[in-house]
């Protein structure tokens, strides 16, 4: 198995700057985007049909890049300068989340291109944006140093009213919030890493919004990532160090335990680590920006503000594999499962060779006329992979499939054979049962016989008994 990382500068000194996907086990590079400077920027996957998408900076524009092509494929018109951008796949659909300068939350339906939800979260620009393994949750953080987390679900009903609220509302930093980092796991067992410029990383669990632990840097933190079996945690720093914080310790008995909960307060500066044995310093002093850890817990991808990017081995805490550099401080990194020979069935490809352009994004909010004539488009099983019809299509094929009058006659005919079979079962029973009756009768007039003989043979036994013991009370008496 082999992973890819996709990065991209957020500022450049060449106007036809390159974005890159690369493998990070190998010197492969598999695509480059040009004229790609972001303030964030999505991808959806590797392969044919696969999309990125780009905020662009100082500008309300997303660009659309279709994989395989150098130059932009379209460029679509926001509200506002987005500060973050996540694609999202949820309900058999595709949606794109952003975070305006503004400090609101942006979602958009990629189907239809409609602005289904723009609610105030922030009260300053929203500067990460993270989605769960399983869709579910959507977390966001602010330079007003809150960290918002909400039911994607909420944010995507077509109803305008109630607006959206945050399921938790976390408040226990002091300075913006830089980096989120959510485990992979089931939804109640969720746990989520926030980092800021105060020198704090915050641990939560995302279904009640408790605090459980706080790492305590001394700097500030810029990035976040965890390793996927919740071993390390890995914060960039601003000085350019990252830093690896056990989760785990052996205890004074030789034995494993967890190294978090319980508002637990855990040092992880470089006093506490003299000998720089918990410390990647691969970065220098440029201040690290973005980390992500592999799919096997064995590499560390990290990339700071002067444009560079490093695959680093966890175990020797050495540079493993340098990548091509950019220009300007890298903004966005993602690490992907490469699937490059298989179109994946999504709602930005088709069943052609050619993916069909993407509506644009709409910058007012859903009407309830467009509610009303809106298709939503989920592929139903059995259709051909990528294929996206309206909601009526699926329905006739649906129809074709399963035919409901036919089903109806075929159960009625199962139930009148049903019922002309335990007829005769009866027929056939019915003389054994008689004779099983006889039997039973037999036995029970058997049975009355023999206890009648019992007790008449107990009563004779008894009063011989009492008889002898008469006896012997008399001769007792002479005595």
């Amino acid at each position: 198995m082999d992973e890819s990382v996709f990065y991209t500068p957020s500022t450049a000194t060449d106007a036809a700057e390159l974005s890159f996907l690369a493998s990070i086990r190998s010197n492969k590079s598999h695509v480059q985007f040009r004229q790609c400077t972001a303030n964030a920027a999505s991808i959806t996957g590797t392969g044919q049909g696969h999309r990125l998408f780009v905020a662009c900076p100082e500008k309300a524009l997303v660009q659309v890049y279709l994989w395989g092509k150098e130059s932009p494929e379209q460029k679509m018109a926001v509200p506002e300068e987005l500060t973050s951008l996540l694609w999202v796949h949820i309900f058999g659909a595709g949606f794109l989340v952003g975070g305006g300068k503004s400090g609101r939350l942006y979602v958009w339906e990629l189907a239809s291109g409609y602005l289904l939800s723009a609610r105030e979260a922030h009260y300053q620009e929203v500067s990460c944006l993270e989605v769960s393994h399983d869709g579910q949750v959507l977390v966001s953080g602010g330079k007003d140093s809150r960290v918002l987390i909400w039911r994607l679900a909420d944010l995507i009903q077509f109803s305008p009213d109630p607006l959206p609220k945050p399921v938790h509302v976390l408040t226990n930093h002091s300075l913006p919030i830089t980096s989120i980092a959510l485990t992979k796991g089931i939804s109640n067992d969720i746990k989520l890493f926030t980092s800021s410029l105060d020198g704090e990383v915050r641990h939560y669990n995302v279904s009640s919004g408790e605090l459980l632990t706080t790492f305590i840097f001394g700097e500030p933190v810029n990035a976040l990532a965890v390793d996927p079996a919740q071993r390390y945690l890995y914060a960039g720093l601003s000085s350019g160090t990252i830093r690896l914080v056990p989760l785990f310790i052996v205890n004074h008995k030789n034995q494993l335990e967890s190294n978090t909960g319980c508002g637990k307060l855990v040092s992880a500066t470089s006093a506490d680590d003299p000998e720089s044995q918990f410390a990647i310093t691969s970065h220098q002093d440029s201040p690290v920006t973005c980390l992500q850890v592999s799919a096997d817990g064995g590499l560390l991808v990290s990339a700071d503000s002067a444009g560079k990017v490093f695959v680093n081995d966890i175990v020797s805490r050495q540079v493993a594999r340098q990548l091509r550099d950019c220009s300007g401080p890298i903004s966005t990194l993602r690490l992907l499962i490469n699937d490059l020979e298989r179109v994946e069935p999504s709602d930005l490809s088709t069943k052609s060779s050619t993916p069909r352009i993407l509506p644009n994004l709409k910058r007012s909010l859903i009407s309830d006329t467009e509610i009303s004539k809106h298709d939503i488009s989920i592929p139903a099983a059995g259709t051909p992979e990528g294929d996206i019809g309206s909601l009526t299509s699926d329905n006739e094929h649906l129809r074709e499939q399963f035919d409901l009058r036919g089903f109806l006659n075929q159960v009625r005919k199962e139930h009148a054979v049903y019922q002309i079979n335990t007829e005769e079962e009866a027929d056939v029973d019915q003389p054994v049962q008689q004779q099983q009756n006889t039997d039973e009768t037999a036995s029970t007039q058997q049975y009355a016989s023999q206890l009648k003989e019992m007790t008449k043979a107990y009563n004779e036994l008894r009063r011989v008994h009492q008889d002898l013991y008469s006896e012997h009370l008399k001769l007792l008496d002479r005595d």
